[in-house]
């Protein structure tokens, strides 16, 4: 992840392979998670490029069933071949450090239309089947990811406040009370507008 004031780059390096992997597979996979991830998300602008690395393997069976990551932040995971395009921008979204904000009332379900968003982030992606991105997971993102900002900037932001990990770390995480929990990565955050 980069950041140059609120121009927001994630890159998410993957490598698949399997039997599913075919070039299309591969291709649907990819344009799901640039797509989704990429925008005008509040005040931060983000673009992300999926490129080919092996920090994160995604193995792809043949068929359909439920597609996973192990954990938030992990960096493996199976996507069969003809899951749902959207499922793999979701997907990707645990790698950047967001955790689910469904209910997920069973887990062993292949279809992901199931899960139902937790209060107030009903019809976001890492809430609801369909759902889209928001400004509240790319913040989730930037904390997650901002150990190498540490003693940096974030950058000026569209309202022209300069945003320092520090004070995104004492309005996101240190709030009154705290929303965000950095050891656990569970938290709520304000809801999504």
């Amino acid at each position: 992840m980069a950041a140059d004031g609120c121009n927001i780059t994630i890159t998410i390096p993957i490598t698949y392979y399997g039997p599913g992997a075919t070039p299309s597979v591969i291709e649907k996979f990819n344009r799901a998670i640039e797509s989704h991830w990429t925008g005008q998300f509040g005040q931060y602008n983000v673009t992300t490029p999926v490129v080919a690395g092996n920090q994160n393997r995604i193995c792809v069976p043949n068929g359909s069933a439920r597609a996973y990551v192990l954990g938030v932040g992990g960096n493996t995971g199976v996507w069969p071949a003809e899951v749902d395009d959207w499922v793999a921008a979701h997907e990707a979204g645990h790698w950047v450090g967001i955790p689910e904000f469904c209910d997920d009332s069973n887990p062993n379900d292949p279809n992901p239309n199931e899960s139902i968003g937790l209060p107030g982030y009903e019809g976001t992606l890492m809430g609801e089947y369909g759902g889209a991105a928001t400004e509240e997971y790319i913040a989730i993102s930037i904390h997650a990811n901002m150990l190498s900002w540490r003693n940096g900037s974030v950058g000026d932001c569209q309202d022209g406040s300069r945003e320092t990990a520090d004070s995104f770390t004492s309005r996101i995480v240190e709030g009154d009370p705290p929303r965000w929990d950095v050891t656990t990565h569970r938290g709520a955050l304000p809801h999504p507008r």
